[in-house]
């Protein structure tokens, strides 16, 4: 764990708020703790951030699977969110505990749907199979 510490005058710096900004967005932060500090007639907040060494905070990029995905594989990628969100809605858990946007990508890129393809995928295992299974194989069926 690391701590850093970043002063601005009270009227502002936009050097240094460019400064301090630029560093949140590039270190994983823990905690940020903030004082408006006085000493004599100046006065400037005290900024104490710990952040983890040798992270850095990134966004993922967000996949197109309409690129990534030919036509058919897209349409089915689709239906397959509506069923993925009614099995989640069901078993009340959120949608990415029943596949992940990549792994449903997979999953359309599969020839046939059950268990023993299912486990094919990154990330997919028995357990998870075991959980949804039956009732996103049923949905899948209906769905046809």
């Amino acid at each position: 764990m690391q701590y850093t510490i970043f002063t601005i005058p009270y009227c502002g710096d936009a050097q240094k708020e460019d400064e301090l900004n630029a560093f949140l967005r590039s270190k994983k932060i823990v905690a940020v703790s903030k004082e408006l500090v006085s000493f004599d007639t100046d006065a400037y907040w005290s900024f104490c951030i710990r952040w983890m060494q040798g992270t850095t905070a990134h966004k993922p990029q967000k996949i197109d699977y309409t690129t990534n995905l030919t036509k058919d594989e897209f349409v089915k990628y689709e239906q397959l969110k509506v069923l993925r969100k009614n099995v989640a809605q069901q078993l009340n858990i959120p949608a990415y505990a029943v596949f992940t946007n990549k792994e449903l990508s997979e999953v359309c890129k599969l020839k046939e749907l059950n268990a023993a393809t299912l486990v094919t995928i990154e990330g997919v295992g028995a357990g998870r199979i075991d959980k949804i299974g039956d009732l996103f194989f049923k949905m899948y069926e209906k769905s046809k």
